[in-house]
C-alpha cells in the first residue's frame, strides 16, 4: 500500500528511488508489536525529507489489518527510529 514516510533527520542514505529497503516497522498504539517491513521507494522529496512508497511486510504470515489508509507508524534501524509514515 501507499504511504508517505517522513525521514526524521538527514541521514547519509535515504534509500534512493527504486530501491528496497527492508527496516522495521511498528505501528502507532502497538508497541511490542514490530515487523520487519518490505518497502520500495517510489518518490523522494529529499529537500523535504519525504518519500512516497509503497510498503507491506517482507514475510507473508505478518498481519494485514494494520496497513490501510490513514493508519501511521514508525520505522527503525535496529532500536534507532529513522522515521514516521502514514499509509495514503
Amino acid at each position: 500500500m501507499l504511504a508517505e514516510i517522513n525521514w526524521l533527520d538527514l541521514r547519509k542514505s535515504i534509500p534512493e528511488t527504486g530501491a528496497r529497503y527492508c527496516p522495521i516497522i511498528r505501528f502507532s498504539g502497538e508497541k511490542n508489536n514490530m515487523w520487519s517491513a518490505n518497502i520500495r521507494i517510489i518518490e523522494n522529496n529529499l529537500i523535504r525529507l519525504k518519500s512516497i512508497a509503497d510498503v507491506n511486510y517482507l514475510f507473508p504470515h505478518a498481519p494485514t489489518g494494520n496497513i490501510y489508509a490513514g493508519n501511521t507508524f514508525e520505522l527503525f534501524e535496529g532500536n534507532k527510529k529513522v522515521a514516521d509514515g502514514i499509509f495514503l
